[in-house]
């Protein structure tokens, strides 16, 4: 791969021959933020209250056609079940999506278990 090499300043930039020096040149200044600072001080911008306070007063109608679309039997199955579950969840908040489980069980429990099972299906033969 043949390449060049310009100096200028303190910094070295080596670009391939295709590219010009523009394209070389523009990647020559990228570091790291240094410790302590942030690239953007003043953080994500805050939600458009605005848009939310808007569709707040559009709540109850809202829910008016979920209502509808659940209750309609013309409406497709998936429909029907989709209004019903965005109502549940609104209504009720949403189901946990995971279980934190830290239930251990050893080798002999699990055969005292077997065996227990074991007896009761013989018993109810």
């Amino acid at each position: 791969m043949d390449r060049t090499t310009q100096i200028s300043g303190s910094s070295v930039i080596i670009s391939p021959t295709g590219n010009s020096d523009k394209t070389a040149s523009r990647y020559a200044n990228l570091r790291p933020f240094p410790a302590g600072s942030s690239g953007n001080p003043r953080g994500r911008p805050k939600r458009d209250q605005d848009i939310a306070a808007l569709a707040r007063r559009h709540t109850a109608e809202a829910i008016d056609a979920l209502v509808e679309v659940m209750k309609d039997a013309a409406s497709p199955p998936s429909a029907r079940v989709s209004a019903a579950a965005v109502l549940l969840d609104r209504g009720y908040g949403r189901a946990p999506q995971s279980l934190d489980v830290q239930h251990r069980v050893t080798l002999a429990e699990e055969f005292e278990s077997f065996v227990c099972n074991l007896q009761i299906s013989r018993l109810g033969a």
